[in-house]
Order: structure tokens, then C-alpha cells, then sequence
């Protein structure tokens, strides 16, 4: 198997609503094509739900399953394949696929089926900026259909049609909870389509736009949010002439969505202001903040149980907020910088900002604005983050303000320091440029700023950093570059490590567009267009050689040293590599390739284009150790990162021509979307398991069979009860480990439990309840003087296998009691005494079926619970 980019990180958590189960212990939410189960009480990754396939289709929505919401939920694909899942065991219980796109799956209601939204085309998200949102075109038109069962799909039946003209954002659309209409919004109308007459009423608005709806919970009452931040509380909308609106107000922007508690006492509204908002519907002027939350609302959810407000922000944080106004836990995932538009120098005037960092081992990127994330690909979650600018962050709803950027990052070779360069640019109070040294902390395993430099390159900005094996730093802005070192400085407390500038350098007015020190540090490469100059570290002099492209329109874009012969030098355009001879100041070898992004580790170089990969050696750069080719619908890529693995694994099903770079290194790529991919031989959904097993030992089941099969007990049953297989131990593990729905009926692997329970199999055998209650009504029927019942026990496949897997239908096994017709109170003095007695035994024998049953009945229903 080739490997291929898998992605790892990046998608949004946001996309849409999360929801949270019953007894609020798990929060779902959709990211890409997996749904990801966080716990809400720790905010960690709990566990993974994905199709194991090689292509598994991005998902559309996500819902509980109304009949058993406490395990299991629908999710629906964008290639119109509806998926049932148990959440709690992590098993795909059912997959139905329509021949139709499915952009949307609603299940309200226990009994009225799924309503299912489907479009040939696909609209444009909602998130953008209020300007945006207010010039946005009339959502396309989409339509609604009935379906009463999930198998009707499989039959080629795309349900009945209920509506039309619907959005594909589940923000707009609403269900009454008491199953009577549907509301939705269009651009500035409110649609209301009734299920029982089966007809629309519509609701216009001259002039704002609809952003968002909801439906109360008990009251005829849809609250709808406009683009100026009102929202308006419709009630007495079944009448035409008498529906009223009342208008509460306290958004300056878009308001994004609306929720209302789960007795419908508050509803709670979130927008660009970064600030929930809980409003008291029996005093509408009473209002509740929580401010700051640190990004613009999107999204709002309330739990299963009504307690939990699950609120979406726009850089992909999600905060779960108690009824008290209390944060009771923050769910962090990578995020895309690229989201936030307010600075006039926008990230996409700037490099990709993609590094590793050494001593945690985790990559790092562009956050949220004017921060640093730190992501561990290995354990698959965001560990920290760094707040560089150290400034307030406006919400980018707000285009008045303005918030600062991160323009380049890098790391020590062991860690130690970070180097970053941040900028404020602003149309008329002009830029803010600042240089600063962040020193690692051993204890704390964080980073403290140690020196700040204010304008570094006299108020030009700073394009890149390139830091040496040591102690060096070079700074490149539009002009020139600057050497930075680090020195000893005498405090009174002994002495501290100092960043100074110890050069600066230009050529001929020229632009710098990379560099790279030498393995020794004692030079360094700078690249002006496409030039190579040599500077020495130490003096920060020119030397006297230089090289010099053939094309002269071309700019150099990466350089390297050779890793075996320092004679060797490496050049990068975005179409050619040069191998240079440094001796002889001569061209080895050019090859052709489409580079926008480069990484280098050791011998193996990658060159990455915006949709192509290669790696290369540099003995061989005519022959690529790996290629790959992206398709043109994904997104291209930006930056690369190679990682040389810290435990070397040999992993099976390697091909012996990429052993000697897979092996050992890892390659992660970050795409103009914000995901984060790497390239392995892993197929989509083999990385997603389950992260917690249940212990066999702790099940009911477990237990019953453990006291069932006892030695003792089988000894003495030998001559009625089949010994047990030797796989049993393997059989018992793989019933507890399974869903009790997915296993075969209970009457195959419990018929020699049944047997044990419902009847003696010897002499020393211990006596059942059922033996029990039999042996006393025979006594009581004794003492009347009756004659004893004859009761008899018939068996069918007393003998079969226990093994499930060997099972069908015609290996049955049934336990029946029968009695034969006892007219012994015909013979008797007092028929009535006879008759008292009769009924006595009777009830003995049904009391004791009964417990049996009872019994059997409570084990197989602990089983399916646990």
C-alpha cells in the first residue's frame, strides 16, 4: 500500500452544532468526516467514530437517535449515506446510501421518521464578517423529505416531499418539540409550514436579513436574530391578522445564533461580540453577560437534560457553561489564523507559519490572532498555547479595530529559545513592529519572554527568520538582514543570557528573500532575488564570491548546505533546483520541480508544491524516494514540516524502497484550509478507536457464567450438561465485549444457564429455586392427600454448541414445563378442599416459572446496560 496525506488535525469542531447525551457525561461534535466524543468533564478526547474505509465522505449532520438517545445517533455524508452508530461501544450499527446528496438530517420526533435535506448544489457558509453576512444573495433553494423508516433509502425512495426553499445551515431551521410545524428562514422571511393542514404561512420583513431561529419549548413563541443585531419574538403566528412581534436589542452586530433553556423560562443569543447573552423571557430588560469568551458566537446547543450550553466560537473553542453562568469546561482544537480578517496586513500576504518544536515535539502555528498553538500529532490534541502580541483580541465582526499578527516563529535546535516577530499594521496610526526572545522554562516546560526589540528594522516588517546551530539569529526584512547573538550580561544576581545585534547587511538595494547559516555558523548564505551572497558571522562582512542564477526573473526561495560534503549547495525556485559546487562556483545538476514550500532534515529534502509532494536525497535528486500527486479538488498546500521520529518503529507493510525514510521520519504537511495532514500508509479510520475498554470481569454476565461454569459444579453436572468448549474463555470475552443488539438471540448461548436454573441435574447438585418451590408444593399437595402431579421437563438440543459463530436459526433450543390434568379431586371427600389445593400447586409451579424467567430476564437486561 502507497502512502498517502491522511489528515490528522485542522478540520473545525464549529462546523455545526454540538450536541451532549443524556446524563451529560459525553459532548459529540461532527470534524470533517469523524464524530469526535469529548468528555465533559475532563474536555478530553474520549473516543473516535469514522467509516473504515479508504475515502470516507465528509459528514453533514449529526443527530441523537430519538427511540435510544442515550447510546445511539444518525449521522448523514455528503454522498447521501445515512449512518446508525452506538456511540457508547463505538460500533456502526447500520449504513443506508441514497443516490442523492444529503446536507442535512433531521429526527425530532420517536414517530414520525427522518426528514432528510437535500440540494445539487452547495451553499457558502455562514461564518464570515457582518459586511459580508449583510451583502450575502438568497440562500439556494433546498428541499425537505419524509422519510417513516431508515430502510426506505436502500429501496431507491427519497421520502415525501414536505417543503422547499430551506438552508442548508442548521441554524436556520426549527422544529416545534410538540410536533406541529416546522420554521424556517429565507433570506428576510420567516417560513412556517404546518404538518397536520400541510400548508406555509410566510412572514416578511422589508428590510434587515434573518441570521438565525429557534423554537420555544412549550409556548407558541420562534425567536429570529437580524443582521443589526435585533431579535424578534413572534407570537399568535396561526392566526395571520394576530400575530405580534416584540424586539429585544442589545447586539451591535449580526446575532449568529439563538437557543432557549429546556422549560423555556431563558434563551441565551451569541454574536461577533465574543459575549453570551442570557435573557429572561418573563423580563425581557433583564439580561445576564459572560463576556470575553475570546471569539465570535456561531454556534449555541443545550444539552440532553437542559443543564449544559454548549457555545461554538469562530477559532474552534467550544465552552460548556452551567445554567449559573459558570464555565465548566473549554474543548480547544487546532485552529485556522486565516479566519481572522481585521488586520490590513493579512496572513495571506505572509509566509505559512509551520514549525516543529524540539523538546515538546509538537508542531506549532498561527492560533488565534497574535497567539501561537502548540499541536502533539502523537496524542492528537492542542497542549498549549502562547499569546505573543499580548494585546486584547476584537472580534473580526467589528472592522474598526484592529488586532495584531505573528509574522514568523522559530525554535533553537534544542529547544531552548523562541524567537518570534509580531506586527500591528494600521491604515492611519501606522505599524507597531516587535522582535522578542522567549526562553524556555525546564520546570514549568513553558516559554518566558526575556527581551523585546521595538522596530527592529526601523519600521520595515519582518519577513522571515533563520536561526543557526548556535547562538546565531538573522532577521530579514524588504531592505536588509540583521545578526543577532546571544551575549552574557552581569546582573546583580550573577549573570543572563542577551540577544544583541552584532551586523547588518544589504546588496544593491536588492530585496532578501531567504537565508541559511553554514553547520559551523561561521557563515551565512543570504539570498537577494536571485543572487547568493556569503557573509561571514563573526565580522558581518561580505566575502567575495557569490552565485547567480541563469534565470534571472526567478527568485530564490530556499537554500540548504549539502548534509554529507559541505562543498555542496542546494538552491530553490519555484520551478528549478540548482546543486552548486561552492569550490568551483559551478552548476552540478538542475532539476525541475514546482516548489512553493521546502523542509529539510539530514539528507532527505522535501519539496512540496500546491498540490504535489516529493522527497528527494541528495545523492539522488534525478530519483525521488516518494511522489505523490494531490487531486485538484483539495486544498493546496502551504507549508511542510519533516520530524525525524524520536523511537525509531519498524512498521509492518513498509515497501523496502521507502523503508529508509518512512521509518524514521515523519512528514506533515498544513493546507490552505487550516487541516493538518501527514503522510503514512494508514487508510482513513484505522487511526480512530475506541480509547477506553470496559473490564469483562466487572459485567453481570461475566459473573453468572463464571458461577454457572465452576468446576465443582460441572464435575457434578456431567452426566446432564455439556463440559464447556475450549475456546469458552474467548467466547465469554467476545460476548461481554459486544453490543447485546448486535449478538444473536439470547436462547443460543443461554440454553444450558436456562437448564441449570429451571431444573436439578443429580442428587448432589445443588437445588434451584424452581426444585425448591416444586419439592414444597408436592409436600403441601401431600398433606391434602392428592396424588402427585407428574411434571415433566421436555428438551430439545440439549447438547448444542455454544459457539456463535457456528449458529443458525435451525439450531434452536427450547425449555418447556408441562403438567399433566390431575382428577384426583373427583375421588375425594370435599371437593372444594381438593380444588384449594390444586390451585395452590398450581400458583407453585407459575411462581416458580415466573422467577426463573424473572431471572434470566434481569441478567440479559444487566448485560445489554452494561
Amino acid at each position: 500500500m502507497l502512502a498517502r496525506p491522511r489528515t490528522i488535525a485542522g478540520v473545525s469542531l464549529v462546523s455545526h452544532r454540538a450536541i451532549i447525551g443524556p446524563g451529560e457525561r459525553w459532548m459529540l461534535c461532527l470534524c470533517g468526516s469523524q464524530v469526535r466524543i469529548f468528555s465533559c468533564s475532563t474536555g478530553q478526547l474520549h473516543s473516535v467514530l469514522e467509516e473504515t474505509t479508504e475515502a470516507a465522505d465528509r459528514l453533514t449532520a449529526l443527530v441523537f437517535n430519538p427511540v435510544n438517545p442515550h447510546s445511539q445517533i444518525y449521522t448523514a455524508t455528503v454522498s447521501g449515506s445515512i449512518l446508525l452508530w452506538d456511540y457508547e461501544d463505538g460500533v456502526l450499527v447500520k449504513k443506508v446510501t441514497s443516490k442523492y446528496p444529503l446536507h442535512g438530517l433531521y429526527v425530532p420526533y420517536r414517530d414520525r421518521g427522518l426528514f432528510l435535506l437535500s440540494e445539487h448544489t452547495e451553499r457558502r457558509s455562514s461564518v464570515g464578517s457582518a459586511k459580508d453576512l449583510a451583502n450575502r444573495p438568497e440562500d439556494e433553494s433546498c428541499a425537505l423529505f419524509q422519510l417513516d423508516c431508515i430502510g426506505d433509502i436502500s429501496k431507491g425512495s427519497k421520502g415525501r416531499l414536505v417543503c422547499r426553499s430551506l438552508s442548508t445551515d442548521s441554524t436556520k431551521v426549527a422544529f416545534c418539540s410538540r410536533g406541529e410545524y416546522l420554521a424556517s428562514i429565507n433570506h428576510n422571511s420567516l417560513n412556517i409550514y404546518y404538518f397536520k393542514d400541510e400548508h406555509f404561512k410566510k412572514h416578511l420583513i422589508s428590510r434587515n436579513l434573518f441570521t438565525c431561529i429557534a423554537v420555544h419549548p412549550t409556548e407558541q413563541c420562534i425567536a429570529t436574530g437580524d443582521t443589526q443585531g435585533r431579535i424578534l419574538l413572534w407570537r399568535n403566528f396561526q392566526e395571520a391578522p394576530t400575530v405580534s412581534k416584540t424586539t429585544v436589542h442589545w447586539h451591535s452586530t449580526a446575532v449568529l445564533d439563538i437557543a432557549f433553556s429546556l422549560e423555556g423560562s431563558y434563551m441565551w443569543s451569541g454574536g461577533w461580540e465574543s459575549t453570551l447573552v442570557q435573557w429572561s423571557l418573563n423580563n425581557t430588560d433583564q439580561k445576564d453577560f459572560i463576556p470575553r469568551l475570546g471569539a465570535a458566537i456561531v454556534r449555541l446547543s443545550i444539552s440532553y437534560d437542559g443543564n449544559i450550553i454548549a457555545v461554538s466560537h469562530s477559532d474552534g473553542v467550544i465552552h460548556l457553561v452551567g445554567l449559573q453562568r459558570n464555565i465548566l469546561q473549554t474543548i480547544k482544537s487546532v485552529s485556522l489564523a486565516a479566519a481572522d480578517s481585521t488586520n490590513d496586513r493579512s496572513p495571506q500576504d505572509s509566509e505559512s507559519l509551520f514549525c516543529f518544536e524540539p523538546a515538546s515535539r509538537c508542531l506549532v502555528l498561527r492560533g488565534k490572532p497574535g497567539s501561537l498553538q502548540f499541536y502533539n500529532p502523537s496524542g492528537d490534541r492542542l497542549e498549549s498555547e502562547i499569546d505573543v502580541v499580548e494585546q486584547n483580541i476584537v472580534s473580526s465582526g467589528l472592522n474598526n479595530f484592529t488586532n495584531g499578527f505573528v509574522d514568523s516563529a522559530v525554535f533553537s535546535p534544542s529547544g531552548s529559545w523562541l524567537c518570534t516577530a509580531d506586527s500591528l499594521v494600521t491604515k492611519h496610526i501606522g505599524s507597531t513592529i516587535n522582535l522578542k526572545f522567549w526562553a524556555r522554562d525546564p520546570a514549568s516546560s513553558k516559554y518566558i519572554l526575556k527581551t523585546t526589540v521595538i522596530d527592529p528594522h526601523d519600521g520595515a516588517p519582518i519577513r522571515q527568520m533563520v536561526i543557526g546551530n548556535g547562538s546565531f539569529l538573522a532577521t530579514l526584512s524588504d531592505t536588509d538582514f540583521k545578526l543577532w547573538m546571544i551575549l552574557k550580561q552581569k546582573t546583580l544576581n550573577g549573570t543572563q543570557d542577551v540577544w544583541y545585534c552584532v551586523g547588518v547587511g544589504d546588496f544593491k538595494e536588492y530585496k532578501p528573500t531567504t537565508a541559511v547559516f553554514s553547520a559551523d555558523d561561521r557563515t551565512i548564505a543570504v539570498a537577494f532575488q536571485h543572487l547568493v551572497t556569503f557573509w561571514n558571522v563573526d565580522t558581518s562582512s561580505l566575502q567575495d564570491h557569490a552565485l547567480s542564477l541563469r534565470r534571472k526573473t526567478e527568485l530564490i526561495s530556499a537554500m540548504w548546505y549539502g548534509f554529507s560534503n559541505s562543498d555542496t549547495f542546494f538552491t530553490s525556485t519555484k520551478s528549478v533546483v540548482t546543486v552548486w559546487n561552492l569550490s568551483k562556483r559551478s552548476i552540478l545538476q538542475t532539476v525541475d520541480l514546482e516548489t512553493t514550500c521546502f523542509d529539510r532534515v539530514d539528507s532527505f529534502v522535501v519539496l512540496c508544491g500546491p498540490r504535489s509532494i516529493n522527497v528527494l536525497e541528495e545523492d539522488k535528486l534525478t530519483q525521488s524516494v516518494y511522489t505523490h500527486s494531490l487531486p485538484e479538488t483539495s486544498s493546496p498546500i502551504t507549508a511542510c514540516c519533516l520530524v525525524r521520529k524520536a523511537d525509531v518503529e519498524k512498521e509492518a507493510g513498509v515497501s523496502e524502497h521507502m523503508k529508509s525514510w518512512l521509518d524514521e521520519y515523519s512528514l506533515f504537511l498544513l493546507m490552505a484550509n487550516g487541516e493538518i495532514a501527514v503522510v503514512d500508509q494508514k487508510t482513513t479510520g484505522q487511526h480512530a478507536n475506541k480509547l477506553y475498554a470496559p473490564d469483562p470481569q466487572a459485567t453481570a454476565f461475566y459473573r453468572h457464567l463464571e458461577i454457572v461454569r465452576d468446576p465443582k459444579t460441572e464435575e457434578m453436572n456431567s452426566m446432564h450438561v455439556k463440559p464447556p468448549a475450549k475456546n469458552a474463555r474467548e467466547l465469554v470475552d467476545k460476548l461481554v465485549g459486544t453490543p447485546a443488539y448486535t449478538l444473536a438471540p439470547s436462547r443460543y448461548f443461554l440454553g444450558e444457564q436456562l437448564n441449570v436454573l429451571l431444573k436439578g441435574t443429580g442428587p448432589s447438585s445443588p437445588p434451584t429455586d424452581l426444585q425448591m418451590d416444586l419439592d414444597e408444593a408436592k409436600e403441601k399437595d401431600m398433606d391434602v392427600g392428592g396424588d402427585e402431579p407428574d411434571v415433566k421437563i421436555e428438551e430439545s438440543f440439549r447438547n448444542q454448541s455454544t459457539d456463535i459463530d457456528t449458529l443458525d436459526e435451525s439450531s434452536d433450543s427450547t425449555v418447556r414445563l408441562t403438567t399433566t390434568t390431575d382428577f384426583s379431586f373427583l375421588r375425594k371427600g370435599s371437593a372444594l378442599a381438593e380444588g384449594k389445593s390444586k390451585l395452590k400447586v398450581s400458583r407453585s409451579k407459575s411462581d416458580s416459572m415466573n422467577s426463573a424467567f424473572s431471572t434470566m430476564s434481569a441478567l440479559y437486561q444487566s448485560l445489554r446496560s452494561e
